[in-house]
């Protein structure tokens, strides 16, 4: 009786291993989708193509004016991006407007380092990013 447990535990690794697989070729088609739609706009090159494996790009907005300026921009992003790297995540991006010093202070608060200055379908950006080994240190 013992081989048959160690046989189904060995089975629902199979299992576990091939449903994660799948899911990552979904996620993978699902980029090379959406990517596809912005090539044009990027003029077949994304300004972020050089960034690492895995790398994520988030935004964010904060809606209401009472809550701007009180710190909870910092934190939530520094949570979200501790969930991430938690995930494996190796990097994470963000790419604020210039003009924007605001979020570009929360973002540094965060942990997020400008790295660069690039140019998005929006306009002149800044660049800034966190990774995972960085979010270790703190």
């Amino acid at each position: 009786m013992g081989r048959s447990g160690d046989g189904d535990r060995r089975d629902q690794r199979s299992y576990r291993e091939y449903f994660r697989r799948a899911a990552d070729r979904r996620a993978r088609r699902q980029a090379d989708r959406l990517f596809a739609e912005l090539r044009p706009a990027y003029g077949g090159r994304s300004p972020y193509a050089d960034q690492p494996f895995g790398t994520l790009g988030i935004d964010l907005s904060i809606g209401r004016p009472e809550l701007v300026g009180i710190g909870h921009g910092s934190a939530i992003v520094r949570q979200f991006v501790e969930d991430l790297f938690e995930e494996g995540v190796p990097r994470v991006i963000i790419d604020p407007d210039p003009a924007n010093i605001r979020a570009i202070r929360a973002y540094e608060k965060a942990g997020f380092r400008a790295i660069d200055r690039r140019q998005s379908i929006y306009g002149d950006v800044v660049l800034m990013a966190i990774d995972a080994e960085d979010g270790q240190e703190g």
